[in-house]
Order: C-alpha cells, then sequence, then structure tokens
C-alpha cells in the first residue's frame, strides 16, 4: 500500500524574524486534501549538512514517478468491522485501493499511525496479513516541535502465521519493532516545483527497525526464542512550515545516507469549502489556540455576513456546537468553558452552503 504517512514530520525557523513551533493548528483534520508527488529515483538530490540559514532549491530535481492522495475522514467512513480494531483512532483515510485503510490518532501531543489495513493483505516475509496495529503507535507528527529539538519513539506490531518449511504445525510469530529518533536540524529556504518557502525546518528521523521470530511448537500459546533480524537504520527528511498543508517535501535514504527517493506536497485544502475566502482572511478567529473558559471570536467582512450558521466539530467528526447568527452580524463570541482540550474545525455556513472551514485549539 502507497503510504506517506509512515514519512513525515515538523517545522520551523528562528532565523526568519520570530521563532516558529509547530503546534496543535498545524495538525490535519478532515477533508484536508493532500496530494504526494513521489519521485522513486532520487539521484537528482543531495542532502546539505546540519545547520541555519540554509538555501534549498530543488525546482529543476523532480521527475514525478508517482502520485498519491491522502484525504482525512471520520473514523466512521471506513466499514465498522474494520475501524473497531482500532478504537483509538479519529481520522482515517482511503488507499488507492478498495479497502486499504490507514488510521491515524490525533491528541494535544501529536500526530500518530494507529494502524493499517487492507483486503488483500501486506506481503510481510512471504506471508500475507491484513492488519497492523501498533502499540506504541507511530510516530507521525510531534506537537510542539521547533528548531533543534529531539524526541524519540518506539513503536512495534505482531502477527502470527503458520510455515511448514520451519515445522508443520507449529506457529511463528513475528514481532516488528521500529525505533525512530527526530531532530530538527537544519532551517532555511525550500523551492519545490510548487513555490518557494522562505521559513522551513528540516527533520532528520533515523529508524531503525528489528524483527523478532518466535516459535510455538505445539500450537498451544508457548513462545520460545527463535531469531531475531536487526535492519540497518535508514533515514528520513522532512522539510515543514507552519500553518495548513504543513508538510512541503520528504526524502528517504539508505543506511549510507544517499536518496533513494523524494516527495513533494501539495493540498486541495479543506475539500468542499471556499479556499479563497479562507487564504484572504476574510473570515478570521481571535486569539487562536483559545484558553479554555475564555471567549472564541469570529470575525467577518461586509461580505460574508450573510452567514446563518456556525457549526464547530471535533476530530472524530462530531458536532459539538452550533449557533444561529445574523444576517449583519460582524463579531460571533463562543465561549470555550463547554469544549474539552484538543483541536476543532469550525464551518461558517450560509443556507446549506459552507462559505470558509477554520480550525483552532482549546487548551488548559
Amino acid at each position: 500500500m502507497k503510504r506517506f504517512l509512515l514519512q513525515v514530520i515538523i517545522i520551523i525557523s528562528p532565523f526568519y524574524g520570530s521563532a516558529q513551533t509547530i503546534g496543535y493548528l498545524d495538525l490535519p483534520v478532515v477533508g484536508e486534501l493532500w496530494i504526494e508527488f513521489k519521485d522513486t529515483v532520487g539521484t537528482n538530490f543531495t542532502l546539505t549538512p546540519a545547520g541555519l540559514g540554509q538555501t534549498w532549491n530543488y525546482l529543476n530535481s523532480f521527475t514525478v514517478h508517482d502520485t498519491v492522495q491522502f484525504l482525512p475522514q471520520i473514523t466512521s467512513a471506513a466499514p465498522a468491522n474494520i475501524s473497531s480494531l482500532y478504537p483509538q483512532a479519529n481520522l482515517v483515510s482511503q488507499g488507492d485501493l478498495p479497502g486499504d485503510y490507514t488510521f491515524v490518532r490525533t491528541d494535544l501531543t501529536g500526530m500518530f499511525i494507529d494502524g493499517v489495513h487492507s483486503n488483500l493483505g501486506f506481503d510481510i516475509a512471504g506471508n500475507m496479513v491484513n492488519d497492523i496495529n501498533y502499540d506504541v503507535d507511530l510516530l507521525y507528527l510531534p506537537i510542539p516541535f521547533g528548531i533543534g529539538d529531539v524526541i524519540q519513539n518506539t513503536s512495534s506490531f505482531s502477527y502470527v502465521f503458520t510455515d511448514s518449511t520451519i515445522l508443520p504445525g507449529a506457529l511463528i510469530r513475528a514481532t516488528y519493532t521500529t525505533f525512530q529518533d527526530m531532530e530538527t536540524d537544519a532551517q532555511g529556504e525550500l523551492t519545490t516545483p510548487l513555490g518557494n518557502y522562505p521559513s522551513v525546518i528540516r527533520v532528520v528521523e533515523m529508524i531503525t527497525q528489528n524483527v523478532l521470530y518466535e516459535i510455538d511448537s505445539f500450537a498451544l500459546g508457548n513462545y520460545t526464542f527463535f531469531t531475531d533480524f536487526p535492519s540497518p537504520t535508514t533515514y528520513a527528511y522532512k522539510w515543514l512550515k507552519n500553518g495548513p498543508n504543513t508538510v512541503v517535501m520528504t526524502a528517504t535514504a539508505d543506511e549510507f545516507n544517499d536518496v533513494t527517493s523524494v516527495s513533494y506536497f501539495s493540498s486541495g485544502g479543506l475539500v468542499g469549502t471556499n479556499a479563497a475566502l479562507t487564504q484572504k482572511n476574510e473570515i478570521t478567529l481571535q486569539t487562536n489556540p483559545v484558553n479554555k473558559g475564555e471567549n472564541l471570536s469570529l470575525l467577518l467582512k461586509d461580505q460574508n455576513k450573510g452567514a446563518t450558521l456556525i457549526a464547530i466539530y471535533d476530530l472524530s467528526g462530531r458536532e459539538v456546537y452550533q449557533t444561529q447568527i445574523n444576517d449583519n452580524q460582524s463579531k460571533v463570541f463562543i465561549n470555550t468553558a463547554i469544549f474539552e482540550s484538543g483541536l476543532y474545525y469550525l464551518n461558517v455556513i450560509n443556507h446549506n452552503q459552507i462559505l470558509s472551514t477554520l480550525k483552532f485549539a482549546v487548551i488548559d
């Protein structure tokens, strides 16, 4: 299954004015479309050493070999018998093939891969398994996270299978353990085929995987040590910015730090919304993030005073607040005492048409 989710993360820069840090409002929400343009060769790319004030120009380096779409939805968008396997997830994306899903858990500490499912199964060491459920979840985007920060995470998943070539009637348990070490090692200006980004950070992620095989000779649930296979350390580089569509570019490298593939990312924004209004800031929120119990202010300019309804949803897609507004109302105050700490998205609606969708966070 093609999943750019397994390689992504963080952002920012004290070098261009004020320091920036990835936070609550940079996490994706339901309906925020991402498109990955993937170059699977990587020979046109070089990786610079760590440091501040760098200039990366990859405008003419890409030869796109594949395009992948990622559109987060509420977990109910997947069949109930599948989504029930991942009770901690609050977002799910449909894969390229029918029945392929990636489940994501998002909270105030970041974004994590809860698990993946494929109706066709995953070919792992010559065996097929339909579901991968991470424990602890695989880290995707830690928050808050800024220049110079370091974070580590260890996740794993196991599955059981039979293999008559090893021992007829026996059960084999394979446990895949992934260790991630992430550091924002560089900052500067990045250019890709989509444009110039004057202030991004680069995160280097060192990934080490170990596979442990255990055997249950009589299929009685008594596993003993069989053998394990440590894999070479590989690397993933991510260039990110603040705000929506945080991911700008990624690169993967082998144990020798030679680039094997790269991708740049675009987004259609929040699907089904009026992106032009959002981009022009004609509908804005203040203060954001907002402290729990304080008022969140929604400002509407003259051309948007025809709005009739405000609806707020949590990351599961559940509506948690709704209020009617007058046609000539230019400011709406929303008391956040009723909200739990977390990330939300707000729809401004005019007679069943969404004028704009905005993200905000409530913090303690």
